[in-house]
């Protein structure tokens, strides 16, 4: 099963990366069209990767190493959930209880704390990229609509990501969700305390949610220096190749 998770996960990770590239010179020449759809591509791309990333992540260990990160048993309980935001709750607990040798349950307050930290980390920015996907999916291109009844959906994290998203936002996003990986190797190895792993990993992961938000109210002035530049740069060499034919 690993070979054929991790292809998928390597195919979508390469073609994320092209169209993030393709994104960035749409930008560059302010494509409203293309910026659009590519966004919108790249929205359904990080779910996809979001996906295959996770089951990669399960079976890898089974592939190339002596010491499964996951058991047969806890990969059979991972596989009966079929909601994504299910699934990571699970192997996050999972991992929590691999380091910590006791359940869920017996954790203390800091431990909790930890829990609740890379929980919400994941819940605040790449549950609603998971939901979007899913909303693409089904049609919702501009306008998110509900279901049968044709309502405009109410979910308003939701609807606002849809529109909030953008070339920033998305690459670190999916850098985020690397750096939670590193964290849940780290939880699960037996190297370090859970304080250690937390106290190393844990400051990346938060730089990486502060670079999220500030890419929701720094995008139009990024997008602005890029078209500018852009600009310039065609100038110059508009005016250098005019120079040579004049010579």
């Amino acid at each position: 099963m690993y070979k054929k998770y991790n292809r998928n996960y390597k195919d979508i990770d390469e073609s994320f990366d092209n169209l993030l590239y393709s994104l960035l010179q749409a930008i560059k020449v302010s494509d409203k069209l293309t910026i659009k759809t590519n966004t919108r591509l790249l929205i359904f791309l990080l779910g996809a990767y979001t996906e295959t990333f996770l089951n990669s992540f399960l079976y890898e260990s089974h592939y190339d190493s002596k010491e499964p990160y996951f058991s047969d048993l806890e990969i059979k309980g991972f596989n009966n959930i079929k909601e994504q935001e299910k699934r990571w709750e699970y192997v996050i607990k999972i991992a929590m209880e691999k380091k910590l040798k006791k359940s869920y349950n017996e954790l203390d307050r800091i431990e909790q704390l930890v829990y609740d930290d890379i929980l919400n980390t994941f819940i605040v920015h790449i549950l609603p990229i998971i939901r979007l996907r899913n909303k693409i999916a089904h049609g919702n291109w501009t306008c998110i609509i509900s279901g049968a009844d044709e309502k405009v959906y109410k979910d308003l994290t939701i609807t606002q990501a849809l529109f909030k998203e953008n070339y920033l936002s998305l690459k670190h996003k999916k850098k985020l969700l690397l750096k939670l990986k590193e964290l849940l190797v780290a939880l699960i190895s037996k190297t370090n305390t859970i304080d250690e792993n937390y106290r190393e990993l844990y400051p990346k992961i938060e730089g990486l949610s502060s670079e999220i938000d500030r890419a929701f109210n720094t995008f139009i002035k990024w997008k602005e220096k890029q078209q500018e530049n852009y600009r310039k740069a065609e100038f110059y060499k508009n005016k250098n190749m005019n120079k040579l034919l004049l010579e």
